[in-house]
C-alpha cells in the first residue's frame, strides 16, 4: 500500500455520538473535550495533530454536531466553512460517526444534510466509524448483524463502497490502538483509491 505523508480528517455526525472521544483516540492523547464533560457539544470546530512513527502527519478536525439537524443553518454554515479551513487545502476523508445502538432518523437526516451541502461526490471521501463497539458484546450481536438490522444504514454503507470500521473509545488501550490502526489503514486505502486527491469546496459560494 502506498503511504501518503499527511492524512487530513474531518469528523461529522450528530451530537453525542462520540466524535470527540474518537478524535482523542486517533490523536493518541486527550485533546478534544467530550460532550458529557462539556455540558453541550463542541461549540466550535477544533483540530489536533499527531505525527505517526512512520513520519505521517495526522490532522483531525472535530465538528460541533455540524450536521445535527436540530441546529439552524445560519449557525452551522460558518462552522462548516471553518472545518474546511482547518483541514486546508481540503480533507482526505470525512469520518461519519455513528453510535452503535439504534440508527435513528436524526442520523439519516445528518447524512442527507452532508450530501446536500457538499454534493453527492462527497461519498467518495466518507468512511463510517461506529463507536461503542463494546455494546455489541452485551447484545450478543456482530457488527454485520447490527448493520443488517437497518436498511437505510446498509444503503449508506453501500454508497460509501462499504468503508466502515468500529471502535470502543473506552476499551483497553491495546484493543483501542488496534481499532485506531484499522481506521488509519482504511483511511489510507480511501486516499489511495482517490489517487491522493482530497475534497475541495468553494467557500465563496457560502
Amino acid at each position: 500500500m502506498e503511504f501518503f505523508a499527511e492524512m487530513r480528517i474531518v469528523m461529522v455526525g450528530k451530537t453525542g455520538v462520540g466524535k470527540s472521544e474518537l478524535g482523542n483516540s486517533l490523536l493518541g492523547y486527550k485533546h478534544f473535550q467530550p460532550h458529557a464533560l462539556a455540558g453541550s457539544s463542541t461549540s466550535l470546530c477544533k483540530y489536533g495533530t499527531r505525527m505517526l512513527k512512520d513520519g505521517r502527519k495526522v490532522v483531525v478536525v472535530d465538528t460541533p454536531g455540524t450536521f445535527d439537524t436540530r441546529k439552524s443553518d445560519w449557525k452551522t454554515t460558518p462552522e462548516i466553512i471553518r472545518c474546511m479551513e482547518l483541514s486546508s487545502p481540503g480533507p482526505h476523508v470525512f469520518l461519519f460517526v455513528v453510535r452503535i445502538g439504534r440508527y435513528t432518523k436524526e442520523e439519516q437526516d445528518a447524512i442527507d444534510s452532508l450530501r446536500a451541502f457538499f454534493g453527492e461526490h462527497i461519498l467518495s471521501y466518507v468512511v463510517v466509524v461506529f463507536t461503542c463497539k463494546d455494546v455489541l458484546v452485551h447484545e450478543h450481536m456482530t457488527l454485520d448483524q447490527f448493520i443488517a438490522s437497518n436498511t437505510e444504514l446498509g444503503t449508506l454503507l453501500s454508497n460509501c463502497n462499504c468503508r466502515y470500521a468500529a471502535i470502543s473509545n473506552w476499551d483497553h488501550e491495546i484493543d483501542r490502538n488496534k481499532d485506531v490502526e484499522a481506521i488509519f489503514d482504511l483511511i489510507q486505502c480511501t486516499i489511495q483509491n482517490n489517487e491522493g486527491d482530497y475534497y475541495t469546496l468553494d467557500i465563496n459560494d457560502y
